[in-house]
Order: C-alpha cells, then structure tokens, then sequence
C-alpha cells in the first residue's frame, strides 16, 4: 500500500503504483527480470595469445562450452587461456613431424594428429589422443616417417567430456600467423 502524503498548495488526486524488487532483490536473475532470451558474445583472438593458439596449423572449428572443468582436481575452470593440445616430449628425433599427419606409438599403439612442433625441437603438441603413448616408446610419423622417444607426455589442463556445449560451428580452414586478429561474434538463444 502506497499513499501521498501532501499539503493543499501541492495538488490532489494522486495516485501511487509500487514497483517492488524481485524476491532476492535487481540482478539476481536476470534472465525472468529482464526477459532475455538471447546472448550476444564478442570474441577477439590476437596472434598466438600468448602461445596457447597455435599460428603454425589452421583451425576449423570455434565453440562455447559452459562450466568446464580441470582435469587435475574437477574444479571449475576459471582461467582465460587453456593450450588443449597434449604435448608429447621426446628425444633422439630423426627428421621433423609434419602438422595434420599421424603419429603412431611402436609400443603402446597410442595415436594422435600432429598439431605442431614446438620450438626448440624437445616436443610436439597433437591432438586427438587415441590410447596413451609410453615413456621410451619410438613414435613414428605417418607422412614424414620421423622418429622420436617419447620422454613424457602432458595432458590437456581441462577434463574431456564435461561441461555443456552450447554452441559450435565448423568453418573453412583458417590459416594462423602472428599477426593475425580475429573477431567472432556468436549469437546463443535461450
């Protein structure tokens, strides 16, 4: 109830509507307070931002993933950048491993796509991991028929699997360079 309290020299006849704030008060949920059905994100990539995108392969692919999780402990992720590469160390390498093209474990059986080579030749990143390479195994180049010993392997920080999908599209290949910028802008209806 809502009532004007006035004097005469002010007016008469009045009236009041109040307007409450929501239950948890404005901001709570924004979604029902603003009738929002729509999303609208803006998103820059600027060279190899900081080298966890790699500008040495193309991508095809860009995609929105709610409430990932780390690998490590389950926890939410909350970083900005994550390299979702597995980065295979090695040693006693013979020629180089060409990007796109399988790399075989002689042990294991584990295989994976060649992403890049890593500067300074002590690793490449693949992905696609299918099995799990052994330390002191000979991986081998499908394409280039490079050899190397696997020293160590480093998974991806985020778990595989978890979170939600909402959004994805499969583009053209895009080819990287260091100087490169791009701006995407992605519309998700709720």
């Amino acid at each position: 109830m809502a009532s004007v309290l006035a004097n005469t020299s002010n007016g008469s006849g009045g009236t009041l509507k109040p307007e409450m704030s929501p239950t948890r008060g404005h901001g709570s949920d924004p979604v029902s307070e603003l009738m929002a059905h729509n999303v609208i994100l803006n998103c820059n990539l600027q060279g190899s931002e900081s080298n966890t995108f790699t500008t040495q392969n193309d991508w095809r692919q860009i995609g929105l993933i709610a409430n990932p999780t780390l690998a490590s402990n389950g926890a939410l992720a909350t970083g900005s950048l994550y390299k979702m590469t597995t980065n295979v160390q090695i040693t006693s390498s013979t020629g180089t491993f060409v990007r796109d093209e399988v790399v075989t474990g002689s042990t294991s059986g584990a295989y994976a796509y060649v992403v890049e080579n890593v500067s300074g030749g002590g690793s490449i990143n693949v992905t696609g991991v299918i099995g799990q390479f052994a330390n002191s195994e000979t991986i081998t180049g499908g394409t280039s028929a490079a050899t190397a010993t696997v020293s160590g392997v480093t998974s991806p920080p985020l778990a595989r699997n978890y979170g939600k999908i909402l959004y994805t599209e499969n583009k053209t290949p895009v080819t990287r360079s260091l100087d490169q910028q791009e701006s995407f802008r992605i519309t998700i209806k709720f």
